[in-house]
């Protein structure tokens, strides 16, 4: 698990923490990422573009259970 600090709850510095941390990954060692349904995530699509399309899941809207894990674990590191 990687993780960082971003200047403020916003998509774009939350972007740019993403891929600066990312990028220091070795060639292929990331194949995807895993994201709750938070507004800082909305320009995901910068990160894929920066990293060499690295695929991004989100749990579906309408099923609360898949959301657990990624809510609870993105608030104990907040």
């Amino acid at each position: 698990m990687l993780a960082g600090k971003a200047c403020k709850k916003a998509s774009g510095p939350v972007a740019n923490k993403m891929i600066e941390l990312l990028n220091g990954l070795p060639k292929g060692w990331l194949k995807a990422i895993t994201l709750d349904r938070e507004k800082e995530f909305a320009i995901h699509a910068l990160v894929t573009e920066k990293l060499d399309g690295i695929q991004f899941y989100f749990p579906s809207t309408h099923a609360p259970w898949e959301q657990g894990t990624n809510v609870n674990t993105n608030g104990l590191l907040r």
